[in-house]
Order: C-alpha cells, then sequence, then structure tokens
C-alpha cells in the first residue's frame, strides 16, 4: 500500500490518477495525524516550499512509529536538511521539478535507501534530550516556566539549549519551524503535545 499525503488536493486527486495502477490511498497531513490507527508500508509526503517544519517532522515521527518501512518526500533539499538532522529523515527525497512519469518511475522503482538518495547523511548532528525536549515544548508552545519546572533546569538554559539546538538544525528561529500556513497545523500541535508529554515522562531521569 502506497500512502501520499499533501496539504493540496489538486497535487492529491493528480497523483492519485497517476499511481491509478498501484494500491494507493490519498490524505493530508491533518487526516494521516488524527488517524493513529492507519498505516502504510509505503509513504510519499507532497511539501510545497512553504509547507511547515512542524507539520513534516510530525508526519515522518508518526511514520516511524506506524512501522511504514520506506518514505519518500517531495520536497527541498533543506526541508529533508532538516529531517535528517532531527533524526527522521526520508529515506528518498526527490525534487518537486521532476515531471510526473519520473516521480512515478522513481517512487515505483525505488526499493531501499542508496547512499546517493541521501546527500545530507553525512552532516547529521544528534540533538541532545534535553534540546530536542526544548524544541518540542517551543513547537507546541508550552509555558517556558512550566517546562522548565519539570525539566529542572533555569529559564536561561531552556533558551540556551534551544539556541544550540536551532542552531544544528540550520535554523534562526522557531518561527520558520511553525511557518507555512498548512491547515495541519493545529493537529501537528496536538501531535507533539503528546510526543513531549511522553519524552518528558521517559527522559527526565538524566541531570
Amino acid at each position: 500500500m502506497l500512502t501520499i499525503i499533501s496539504e493540496c488536493r489538486f497535487s492529491l486527486l493528480a497523483l492519485k490518477h497517476l499511481f491509478a495502477a498501484s494500491k494507493t490511498e490519498v490524505t493530508t497531513f491533518a487526516e494521516w495525524l488524527l488517524t493513529p490507527q492507519r498505516t502504510s508500508s509505503r509513504l510519499l509526503v507532497v511539501a510545497s516550499p512553504g509547507s511547515s517544519l512542524l507539520d513534516l517532522l510530525s508526519v515522518f515521527e508518526s511514520a516511524i512509529q506506524r512501522g511504514v518501512k520506506r518514505t519518500t518526500l517531495l520536497g527541498t533539499p533543506e526541508q529533508h536538511f532538516f529531517l535528517n538532522r532531527w533524526g527522521v529523515s526520508p529515506q528518498q527525497l526527490l525534487s518537486p521539478c521532476l515531471p510526473p512519469e519520473t516521480v512515478y518511475d522513481q517512487v515505483s522503482a525505488w526499493t531501499g535507501p542508496a547512499a546517493s538518495q541521501r546527500p545530507y547523511r553525512q552532516n547529521v548532528v544528534n540533538l541532545t534530550p534535553r534540546e530536542r525536549l526544548v524544541l518540542l515544548a517551543s513547537m507546541k508552545e508550552s509555558g517556558v516556566e512550566e517546562v522548565c519546572r519539570r525539566m529542572k533546569i533555569s529559564i536561561k538554559t531552556f533558551y540556551s539549549h534551544r539556541h544550540n539546538a536551532l542552531k544544528k538544525l540550520g535554523l534562526s528561529s522557531v518561527r520558520q519551524m511553525l511557518g507555512g500556513s498548512c491547515n495541519a497545523l493545529q493537529a501537528s500541535k496536538q501531535y507533539i503535545g503528546v510526543s513531549l508529554d511522553n519524552h518528558l515522562k521517559s527522559q527526565l531521569s538524566y541531570t
């Protein structure tokens, strides 16, 4: 089963027609995030240049949790760079400028991750547990004081971790992650909120 995810209904209709010969379903970012029981063996995520990085992060994190075996991003190198450094890199990156026939051939023929298809793999910089927690809290737009209390850190340390994490991800502000105008933003924040709570419960044993 190939699941195609996009916020553009026209893109979904066009790609559903393109992959008509395959067992395919189409859905939006929000629909995917709000139906955790839905799964698939392959995922094709279509991102516009203005897509929210938070939306993309939520979709690919949930894909990993659902056991999706093959993931493809039809998007920009910058979006792939961000996802790769977060640790949820799509296994295949395709340019949105490719002709539809080429997208079909590449997605249909691809059978696994190849080094040539992961151009930023050598640039992976792991976020520390605290940096990840701080960014999750920032994306959910949680109260800083409450998060600091639960993490047992000062506000100064919170912003220091956030600065370091953004620098690693090649971003200048949290707003860049929240950018775009996708309808999935609220669903993404809800998903990130659950993820944040789970991380706080499981990872606050470190000092």
